[in-house]
């Protein structure tokens, strides 16, 4: 066996550690994400924060939130709940975009719930 070749040094095993940088998969979306949050209008980001906060208190084993079919009833609910507690009047159109921050919100933390849930 040659001990002078440049090969002969490099990690031997490269198939030792496969799951190698998998548990940081998905940090580089989510840092893209915060950033691009952080261009939202200031309505829409004040919608965005009473989202995160809800979701916050939604955020346990069991929830509605990890459900594999959310309740269109509950989730109609829970926007109403959300539109109480906005500063301003809430518009049809701004109604709107609530619901798409929470869908957003909810689809987000479900892909990281079932992300970090299968290493365990």
């Amino acid at each position: 066996m040659d001990y002078n070749q440049k090969d002969f040094f490099q990690f031997p095993y490269p198939y030792m550690y496969p799951l190698q940088g998998l548990y940081m998969m998905g940090n580089d979306s989510e840092r893209d994400l915060e950033y691009l949050q952080q261009m939202y209008p200031a309505e829409a980001r004040e919608m965005q924060h009473l989202v995160e906060e809800e979701c916050d208190r939604l955020e346990y084993e069991g929830s509605m939130m990890y459900d594999e079919y959310p309740d269109r009833v509950s989730m109609l609910f829970l926007c109403d709940k959300l539109q109480n507690k906005c500063e301003q009047p809430v518009d049809q159109a701004k109604r709107s975009l609530l619901e798409v921050l929470l869908y957003n919100e909810m689809y987000r933390r479900r892909c990281r719930y079932r992300r970090c849930r299968r290493f365990w």
